[in-house]
């Protein structure tokens, strides 16, 4: 250990700036996710777009959740069938 003092501080100023960053990078993900599911439960007219919400997903994220979406529709309109 060859840091001083200041050093040390400095370390552990920085180590709380990014661990700062990480907590509000993941709140804003968890409000955008708070967001989709009231759109979703509230104006759930289909029209719902997960990635342009999510807009930093990649191709294959985006396209396993258009599936899931397609998916659940054809559920839906499967179960109202059966009625």
């Amino acid at each position: 250990m060859d840091y001083t003092w200041g050093e040390l501080v400095d370390m552990i100023r920085i180590y709380n700036e990014r661990e700062r960053r990480k907590h509000q990078h993941e709140a804003n993900i968890a409000f955008r996710q708070a967001e989709l599911i009231s759109m979703w439960v509230w104006k759930n007219d289909g029209d719902i777009n997960v990635s342009d919400i999510f807009p930093y997903w990649n191709e294959k994220e985006k396209r396993q959740a258009e599936l899931e979406k397609y998916k659940a529709i054809m559920r839906r309109y499967v179960a109202k069938s059966q009625k």
